[in-house]
């Protein structure tokens, strides 16, 4: 494989699956800490319907109510 070797690509995948599992994580952090803050800019960004946030909450409550019923 030349260059591209197998040490290589291992190390690219262990960044590319951590930095994708931080983006995930800072991303729902800062969603819900901005849905739970009183304070928030609603002028500048207007919540969510609660509709969507109802489509948004089914695929987040799921891993949340098998963590939950697990204790």
């Amino acid at each position: 494989m030349g260059k591209y070797d197998l040490s290589f690509l291992t190390a690219f995948l262990e960044c590319f699956i951590f930095f994708c599992a931080t983006s995930i994580f800072t991303i729902t952090f800062i969603f819900f800490f901005w849905m739970l803050s009183p304070l928030y800019p609603g002028n500048l960004i207007p919540r969510p319907s609660v509709s969507r946030l109802l489509k948004a909450g089914d695929i987040v409550s799921v891993p949340f109510s098998v963590v939950c019923d697990g204790k």
